[in-house]
């Protein structure tokens, strides 16, 4: 007897099963699916474990079955993702069975890596760990999760299912033919709502459209408060989910939480609290950001030959604070934020060190942070090497300790620069390439002196080392017109007017 091919095989389990027979439990219902089958998921506890849901995960999972619309403003890790994917994953398998609707689903994160590395490979361990049937397994394609492929499908005689990963940018809804889909950290996301233009015109065209808006809060005012303040108006369902939401969280885990956000109780209050940062304290105007980004090829993260690059590195204090190197392209017309690296928890040898490689690495001017360690800078060996002290006030004061320009700089001053030259498109960031530095320029605040405030910190305070290289010259002799400025010192363009 000849051998089946794959395709033979798959339409003969196809037509051995008989689809008019009522439907079971775990065909509707994702709860009873996924504690059936024993899907598991990974846990930074524990490794791989039985995705056992809480009570508001059982909601979720059922209403995306449904195919409801939720917008839901979250504590930060929740589990709220987690459930939405275990619920697609179900409807990959089901859905077109149970409704007649196939599975065309989309989830969109602020990068490729949160994207495909994160959200569908939640996907990939629940469909490669369950206990499903061969017929089932057999129809499945991309679902290792070594594998970083883009898309997972489930392809049957009756419907060509998938589910398919994005980073955020202006098109990526586009071309959707979606009739399911996750936005991730909307929030934060870049071109959230060109993206949110395509999915409003998905859930007028299609019924029953289980498409599920999450984020954490960053500031008021923006898209993502809009749509959870008038969620009936946009056809969604609002489910707010604080920290207590989570049964492992209780009085003592909030103790241990804040004492992480020391100082910055109010940023703990965003993450967990559902409270929102007032739009009127903001510092940057994004969109202007993200227009100017959208008219400009990133260059990429390598040198050019020839281009001068200018370097910030705010340099991690104690608690939870990273180093952060950031690279400015200063050739470029418009200059460019290129490349960014991140590095917690590194001992005064690994910071020198890697400080000096990004020296060599891109040359040109090394603006460096030492308000928290001055002995690691005195350590860095950087021909073209300034010194700054964020402080308050008005004044720039030049000094030079040992063989080591130095300046106590205030934060405000160069907070508006910044500012300025982002909001008239003398220096472009991309916010789908450097997702977590357009969270802290959506959260910066001004007038705060020489405290820190707002999300990703570290990152604008890289950001702002790094555009001293651009506050040079007869153009910047004064502070740039915004709606509240303070004057700068005089000393500041002499101390910015050095020659690489």
């Amino acid at each position: 007897m000849p051998r089946l091919t794959d395709f033979q095989r798959m339409m003969k389990n196809l037509d051995s099963f008989d689809s008019t027979a009522p439907a079971d439990e775990i065909e509707t219902d994702p709860v009873a699916w996924i504690r059936k089958t024993g899907g598991k998921i990974e846990t930074k506890t524990k490794g791989l474990v039985p995705f056992d849901p809480f009570p508001f995960q059982e909601q979720i999972m059922r209403a995306v079955a449904a195919g409801e619309a939720y917008v839901i403003p979250k504590s930060r890790q929740l589990g709220v993702s987690t459930a939405i994917v275990a619920a697609d994953a179900h409807g990959l398998l089901y859905r077109h069975s149970a409704t007649g609707v196939p599975q065309h689903c989309h989830f969109v994160a602020n990068t490729e890596t949160v994207a495909v590395q994160r959200l569908l490979k939640i996907a990939k361990t629940i469909l490669t760990t369950a206990d499903l049937p061969d017929w089932q397994r057999e129809n499945l394609s991309g679902i290792d999760p070594k594998t970083n492929n883009e898309e997972i499908r489930y392809y049957t005689s009756t419907a060509q299912n998938y589910i398919r990963a994005h980073s955020s940018s202006p098109n990526v809804a586009r071309s959707f033919d979606a009739n399911a889909a996750l936005i991730e950290e909307v929030a934060a996301m870049a071109y959230a709502d060109e993206i949110w233009k395509s999915l409003a015109s998905i859930l007028a065209d299609v019924p029953n459209t289980p498409i599920f808006i999450v984020s954490t809060y960053a500031g008021d005012g923006d898209l993502f408060c809009d749509l959870v303040d008038n969620a009936k108006q946009f056809g969604l369902t609002s489910m707010p989910l604080n920290w207590k939401a989570h049964p492992g969280r209780d009085a003592a885990w909030k103790k241990r939480s804040l004492k992480l956000f020391a100082g910055r109780e109010s940023e703990w209050e965003e993450e967990h609290e559902l409270k929102r940062m007032k739009s009127g304290q903001r510092a940057i105007d994004v969109s202007l950001v993200e227009k100017w980004a959208k008219s400009v090829k990133h260059l990429g993260p390598d040198p050019i030959i020839g281009h001068k690059y200018a370097k910030g590195v705010d340099i991690a204090g104690g608690g939870r604070d990273d180093t952060v190197h950031l690279v400015v392209d200063i050739t470029a017309k418009p200059a460019q934020v290129i490349w960014e690296g991140v590095y917690p928890q590194q001992d005064i040898d690994a910071k020198v060190r890697m400080i000096e490689d990004l020296d060599v690495r891109f040359p040109g001017p090394l603006f460096i942070d030492g308000t928290m360690d001055a002995a690691i800078v005195e350590l860095v060996q950087a021909e073209n090497k300034t010194a700054v002290r964020f402080t308050g006030g008005s004044k720039i004061n030049p000094d030079r300790v040992g063989n080591v320009k130095w300046s106590n700089a205030p934060r405000e001053v160069m907070l508006s620069y910044t500012s300025a030259d982002l909001e008239q498109g003398q220096l472009i960031v991309h916010p789908e390439i450097f997702p977590d530095l357009f969270v802290a320029l959506k959260t910066a605040q001004s007038g705060q002196g020489k405290k820190r405030t707002g999300k990703n910190v570290d990152h604008l305070d890289a950001l702002m080392l790094a555009d001293l290289a651009l506050t040079r010259g007869k153009k910047r002799n004064t502070m740039p017109v915004k709606a509240t400025t303070i004057e700068p010192d005089s000393r500041l363009t002499d101390m910015l007017n050095t020659k690489w």
